[in-house]
């Protein structure tokens, strides 16, 4: 389904129902189809609701620069246009830094917090790379990007699972280059962790102890800069945590979410 959210088109799925609603925020280079191996368990239990964000699936892909406060909009214009009106915002990677941001844009619609996989600030050195993977990209496309499956899976995911890896790598290549490049800027520059002490709702960090790209230092510093917050670091997992482990992914977000007041 599609919905008009300000001047641009998002393609969204609604499934489950309830009076607890999930919605879900993939990475940088993903789209809805991200959480495949979580909605079906998911929405055994609530409503869940997954979409692509700007750039990305089918969604509209405007023209650049794209900001975490813009994707946190998209959402917020989204969750009111299916009558949503406070939601579990669960971001992964890039989504991870647009939860976080809707979380401190719009508490009175955020129920609950939880980021996998991500971070609330980048380093310098980490944003020169951001920045120059981007204009690679705009410049040569999206196959003159390095793979660099090392720093997205667990060296016993990619012992194990060669054909998934393959798969991943081969499923960002259809991404439009040019809305890729604006998203990768994006998240090239942002520092949340001083904001993030001013939530006041539920928050659930998950991050996989095997995790090169985005470290599991980061999530501690999220959790220990939101009040209340609960960390799992998951062992032998990676940056592509819900593929490694779908199943304990599903089973500590499901464990929260029957756990919020």
């Amino acid at each position: 389904m599609r919905a008009k959210i300000g001047d641009i088109y998002l393609n969204y799925e609604l499934t489950g129902s309830g009076d607890r609603c999930l919605a879900l925020i993939h990475g940088l280079g993903g789209d809805l189809c991200t959480w495949d191996a979580q909605v079906a368990a998911l929405s055994s239990y609530c409503c869940v609701l997954a979409w692509d964000v700007r750039g990305f699936g089918q969604s509209d892909k405007p023209p650049g620069p794209y900001s975490a406060s813009m994707c946190a909009s998209d959402l917020a214009g989204l969750l009111t246009a299916v009558g949503i009106e406070r939601a579990v915002i669960l971001g992964v990677s890039m989504g991870g830094v647009i939860a976080m941001r809707f979380a401190l844009n719009y508490p009175e619609m955020t129920r609950a917090l939880i980021a996998v996989s991500t971070s609330s600030e980048v380093k310098e050195q980490a944003a020169t790379i951001w920045e120059a993977q981007a204009a690679i990209v705009e410049h040569e496309g999206l196959a003159a990007l390095p793979q660099t499956p090392e720093r997205v899976f667990s060296p016993s995911f990619l012992k194990a699972h060669p054909a998934m890896v393959d798969e991943y790598f081969h499923s960002r290549l259809a991404n439009d280059p040019h809305a890729y490049a604006a998203a990768a800027r994006a998240m090239a520059r942002y520092n949340y962790t001083s904001e993030l002490e001013t939530l006041r709702c539920p928050a659930l960090v998950i991050v996989g102890a095997d995790d090169v790209m985005t470290p599991p230092g980061g999530s501690v510093i999220i959790h220990r800069r939101i009040a209340g917050s609960r960390l799992h670091i998951v062992p032998d997992a990676g940056h592509g945590l819900l593929v490694e482990q779908p199943d304990t992914v599903n089973r500590l977000v499901l464990d929260f979410v029957r756990a919020l007041p």
